[in-house]
């Protein structure tokens, strides 16, 4: 904000909100071009699909807007330091905070679900099912996703 110096046409917070949407468009096309390229990159090498594709990418691009929005707000009322250390350590505690709270969580799909099954799904599936190649199976085998 320093190197900027608005003349008397712009005011503080419209050059506030012109960095944040500038940035805000940049993380959506750095985030659309990552897991479009990651996905293809998975359905070409093993035909796996993606469910729920967009709620993820939702869910990431709001992530990064919400640590953007914190170092911004940081920034406009704290130094550079102060700032990128509060936001980095907040995004670390609430990262290590969804670790703790699965640490405790039951999962959906129990171990055995994951080895190698030589009835390719059994009938129906309580999860969807792509059909992977397990290293050290004799046949196809069932992966729960």
């Amino acid at each position: 904000m320093h190197a900027l110096h608005p003349s008397g046409s712009l005011r503080r917070w419209e050059i506030l909100i012109g960095k944040w949407l500038g940035f805000a468009g940049m993380m959506a096309m750095y985030v659309t071009l990552m897991v479009g390229g990651l996905t293809t990159l998975a359905y070409g090498l093993a035909g796996a699909r993606v469910h729920h594709l967009l709620r993820g990418v939702a869910l990431i691009w709001f992530e990064c807007l919400l640590v953007l929005t914190l170092t911004l707000l940081f920034g406009a009322t704290r130094s550079t330091l102060t700032s990128g250390v509060l936001a980095l350590g907040l995004h670390g505690m609430a990262f290590i905070g969804g670790w703790i709270a699965r640490a405790g969580t039951p999962t959906l799909v129990s171990p055995p679900a994951l080895s190698c099954r030589a009835n390719r799904c059994g009938g129906a599936p309580p999860l969807k099912c792509n059909h992977l190649w397990l290293p050290g199976c004799p046949v196809r085998s069932q992966v729960l996703w």
